[in-house]
């Protein structure tokens, strides 16, 4: 038969084994909150990350749109001076032309033979500089694209850091739940 005095102290023993073991999950808890707010502080690093680097690619695309723009430019400019060169040898050689009809019309058929080949000069110019336009245009075009889908990446990169945010709180405020119900039952 067991000794009553022994029964007792383990009766006594019970409520401090249960109160050690309440410590010991309260101190699990800790951890596990303390881990949670690392992760927080992760998170928040990689998503202040992500922000700077689409803010990075905004700026270098304004910068590329101004570039391509003063290259556009710088491309276009020698192009109508040439087409204002042209366009002007065209004027000189009408007027010498019809000074030259007037006193030598046996000269006639040569002169508008030249004057043909002057605007076809002209056309093809004007061709190879609308061509030259549409192609600046379409290489424009691409890098727009290619730069608004490094951005779509980007905003979707900083919306799932956001998300993976919002979970690591979320558990967070569940261990705080769990940690307060915990003492609170105390």
């Amino acid at each position: 038969m067991p000794d009553p005095s022994l029964r007792q102290l383990l009766e006594y023993a019970r409520p401090v084994r249960e109160f050690s073991q309440a410590i010991q999950t309260a101190f699990r808890l800790i951890e596990a909150a303390q881990a949670a707010e690392a992760g927080l502080e992760n998170a928040k690093a990689r998503t202040d990350a992500a922000t700077k680097e689409a803010q990075a690619l905004e700026a270098r695309k304004g910068k590329l749109a101004e570039e391509i723009a003063a290259e556009r430019e710088a491309l276009l400019k020698p192009v109508r001076g040439e087409v204002a060169r042209l366009g002007s040898e065209g004027t000189k050689l009408r007027a010498a032309m019809q000074a030259d009809q007037a006193a030598f019309d046996e000269e006639r058929g040569r002169r508008a033979s030249i004057l043909r080949a002057l605007d076809e000069q002209g056309k093809d110019a004007r061709k190879r500089n609308a061509e030259e336009a549409q192609a600046l245009r379409a290489a424009t075009e691409e890098e727009r694209g290619r730069l608004q889908a490094e951005i779509s990446e980007l905003r979707a990169k900083a919306t799932l850091a956001g998300e993976d945010l919002g979970k690591i709180r979320a558990e967070y405020q569940q261990l705080q739940d769990a940690g307060a119900r915990l003492f609170g039952r105390r």
